[in-house]
Parts: C-alpha cells; structure tokens; sequence
C-alpha cells in the first residue's frame, strides 16, 4: 500500500515497515552502476599493471643480492683455500645441495638465502692463480651473476654483451 499524501505520520510508515520489512529494505537499497563497477575495475587494473612489473623487479634485485652475497662469502672461502694449499680450486655447489670440492667439508662454505635455488661453479685458471665464479638460478637460467679475476669483474643479464660464460 503506498501513500502519496505527505502528512502521513510516522506510525502509519512504522506500520508499513513492520507489515514488510524485506520488501522496505528492496525498495530504498541502491545498488552500484555498472558505469561505476566498470571505473573501480579500471582504476584496480592501472593500479596492477603498475604495481606488478614493480614488485617483480624488487624480487628480482633482491635474488641479485643474495647472489653477490653469496659469492662475496665464496671469495673468502675461496682465499682461505688458497693461503692453506697455494692455489685456488675448481669448486661447485649445485642448487640440490651437494658439493664436488671440500670447500663445505672443510672450510663450511654454504649458500645462505637463496632457498636452495642457485648452482655456484667456482673455475681455477691452470695455474691457479685466478678464478671466475658463476651464480645461475635453476628455475631461471636469465638470472645469473658472473664474476671474474678474483671477483674483480662482475657483470649480470642487464650488463650491455655480457653473457654467463663471460663478462665484456
């Protein structure tokens, strides 16, 4: 029953109220647009295709880091190793956690941080006196860190010509 008149007092609208609460509620709800759900979902998306190229450059410079860590930790197993026997070893550590040197037997070097992801490969020159050391993800053969010369020349995917088996 509706009622036009607008000297209807507020028991008669109470009344209506408690006779059909359910179709009170339907009548004075508002729902969204769809020209407004269409502006919220495009303003989520912009905010997404922002957001998400940003965060995986923050996960991948961090990979980078844990990487050069890493190493860093290496070159001094690798120097302590050099001092004890005279010359620096061809080294491995694969993403598995096995070794092929006793760089972990006997001076404990092991990778921290990079979740079991990340094989190091430590190559001696013939003579011994020089090294290049090589951190590639398993997952993610383009993510690599190389560094060559005692660590004196690191390049990574992003270094203008360099590639994993060497750095310009």
């Amino acid at each position: 029953m509706r009622h036009t008149n607008c000297s209807v007092d507020n028991s008669v609208r109470l009344q209506l109220v408690a006779e059909n609460p359910v179709k009170h509620l339907l009548k004075h709800m508002r729902g969204f647009t769809l020209i407004e759900l269409m502006v919220t979902i495009a303003v989520v998306a912009i905010l997404a295709a922002i957001a998400i190229p940003a965060y995986r450059g923050y996960m991948t410079e961090s990979q980078y880091g844990v990487m050069r860590t890493n190493l860093d930790n290496l070159r001094i197993f690798l120097e302590d190793y050099q001092l004890d026997n005279g010359a620096y070893v061809n080294a491995g550590w694969s993403a598995d956690g096995t070794t092929t040197t006793t760089l972990n037997s006997t001076y404990g070097w092991k990778p921290d941080g990079d979740n079991g992801t990340t094989t190091y490969t430590v190559v001696a020159n013939t003579s011994g006196t020089s090294y290049d050391v090589l951190a590639i993800d398993a997952n993610n053969s383009n993510l690599w860190v190389r560094c060559e010369d005692r660590m004196t020349n690191c390049c990574y995917p992003d270094t203008p010509s360099a590639t994993s088996t060497g750095c310009p």
